[in-house]
Formats: C-alpha cells, structure tokens, sequence
C-alpha cells in the first residue's frame, strides 16, 4: 500500500514543526533570561522570537542555540539590534577560508557579543 503525501500535508507539517521550533527557543530564552521575560506574557515572547527569527535567517542563524542567542541579544539590547552598523558588519563578515585562525561562526559571534553585554552589566553593578 502506498500513499503520497499532498502538498497541504507536507505544509501542514512544516509549520507545526516551525511553531515547536520557535516554542522550544521560548522556553530557552525565558529559562536564560527570566529578569528580561519574566514580566512578557507567553504571547509576548512568542512574538519577539519569530520576530527574531525572521531577521537572524539574514545571518544564517539555524540552530535553536543560536537563534536562542539572537533572541536573547534582540531583548537585552533591542529587537533591531543587529541594524547597529557595528553589530551589522560583525554578523556579516564572511569566514575566510585558509585563515591562519579559523573564523568565528555565527554562534560563536553571538557568544562574543553575550559575553560582552554579560560583562558591561556586571561592570554596571559591581559584580
């Protein structure tokens, strides 16, 4: 017995795979920041992260680590934060190939502008 899927099934599937995608960044990021989102309702952060997901697909950001770290940066340091011209030119810079170091990732980019804004808050606060 064999039976084809439909387009409409296939797209079905697709999007419920994205909303649990874009659920389990949620989770992620309210886990990681609970003082930036413990006042946003489920709706609220729901919407911050597919806003956020729509602007990191310009950087190639795929896995729920990263897009979590997106997310994470598009609260703490606004939602268009990577249109700074500075920030923008980070994310964009291609990888060289044949660097005596290797490049950073885009995940690795996003861990160096975290740590940043981790160490700029714990200067701010004496910690």
């Amino acid at each position: 017995m064999e039976f084809e899927i439909t387009a409409e099934q296939s797209q079905a599937f697709e999007s419920e795979a994205r909303r649990l995608y874009l659920a389990r960044v949620a989770r992620m990021v309210r886990e990681s920041l609970p003082s930036w989102t413990g006042q946003m309702s489920d709706a609220e952060l729901s919407d911050r992260v597919e806003k956020a997901a729509e602007r990191a697909r310009r950087y190639d950001v795929e896995s729920e680590r990263d897009l979590a770290r997106f997310v994470g940066l598009s609260i703490v340091a606004g939602p268009e934060f990577d249109e700074i011209p500075e920030v923008n030119r980070f994310l964009r810079a291609p990888v060289r190939a044949g660097a005596p170091e290797p490049d950073p990732d885009i995940g690795d980019k996003l861990d160096y502008m975290l740590d940043g804004l981790a160490s700029k808050f714990r200067d701010r606060d004496g910690n």
